[in-house]
């Protein structure tokens, strides 16, 4: 189950709504909602997570240009069949890098007011955006009802949670990279035998005794990755399960056969990294055709590399 999170602390003012507005004359999508500190001028005022997420760009004018200063792009995955993506701007900081996976809740910025020319463009605010089946923040709408940006507060709401009314939630004890490294999959064990069992279950593995069994079957059948079959199910085991959840996840963002997202990298998952890239060859995919989710396929799908 997702977890969703203010993006600002309680307390924190609404100032500026999604939707389109015009200056000096000229109409445009103001593409997201503004928030301010609890008290006018405020500095140190955090910015959350809005979900579990990978950092994928940070800076100023690299994420937009000439847009909000700087800047977080966060991408959530796949969220109720949608390919979800927040935008965090104007800040007086970043706490993360590109390639970092945080979660729901987590500090990743600072508040501020900066701006394409310096620090202080603008008053100390918060512009939180929310892009859906969209990959590119810049022009990710040109206007409103267009695919691309939504209305933050709305999607929030959607789950449960009222953004400056709300605090942001704690992030859960898993929170931070899988770990990654070696070619053992054995190590410190992440999960309880009853949610493996469970996970092992899902992902068709429910014929064997005892759960070391499950998890070596598990691990000899996976088709990528190179996980060594020792039945147990360590860091290197759960970055894997996890990483193949987001690949699938993400394939079913594209038109073609949906999978079910359960961890397991088999013919099935195989088969649609091929008819991928067959499909996209010379477009949205300019690797070879190999079967392999390596770095060209993962960036087109927005997806960290295998762990």
């Amino acid at each position: 189950m997702t977890t969703f999170s203010s993006p600002v602390p309680a307390g924190c003012r609404f100032t500026s709504a999604f939707g389109q507005r015009t200056l000096n004359g000229r109409t445009a999508l103001h593409a997201g909602a503004d928030y301010a500190p609890p008290r006018v001028g405020q500095t140190g005022v955090t910015v959350h997570a809005a979900a579990d997420g990978t950092v994928r760009r940070t800076g100023r004018g690299t994420v937009v240009p000439y847009h909000s200063g700087f800047a977080i792009w966060l991408d959530h995955g796949n969220i109720g069949g949608d390919r979800m993506r927040t935008y965090y701007g104007h800040l007086a900081s970043i706490r993360v890098k590109p390639g970092q996976r945080v979660k729901a809740g987590e500090v990743i910025g600072i508040m501020g007011g900066s701006g394409n020319r310096t620090m202080n463009d603008f008053g100390v605010h918060l512009h939180f955006g929310v892009a859906q089946n969209h990959d590119r923040p810049v022009h990710a709408a040109p206007r409103l009802g267009a695919p691309g940006w939504i209305d933050p507060i709305k999607w929030l709401a959607s789950k449960g949670v009222s953004i400056g009314k709300d605090s942001p939630v704690t992030p859960s004890a898993s929170s931070g990279s899988s770990s990654s490294g070696g070619s053992s999959s054995s190590g410190k064990h992440v999960h309880p035998n009853a949610t493996l069992t469970a996970r092992l279950d899902k992902a068709g593995y429910k014929r064997r005794k005892f759960i070391a069994d499950r998890v070596k079957t598990y691990q000899g059948a996976q088709l990528f990755g190179g996980l060594v079959a020792d039945g147990h199910w360590g860091s290197v085991t759960d970055a894997h399960f996890e990483w193949v959840k987001r690949l699938q996840g993400a394939m079913n963002g594209w038109k073609g056969t949906k999978l079910q997202v359960d961890g397991d990298y088999r013919r099935l998952t195989q088969d649609r990294v091929t008819e991928l890239q067959q499909r996209n060859r010379g477009g949205a995919y300019q690797g070879v055709v190999d079967g392999v989710p390596g770095p060209v396929f993962c960036r087109m799908l927005g997806i960290p590399t295998h762990p």
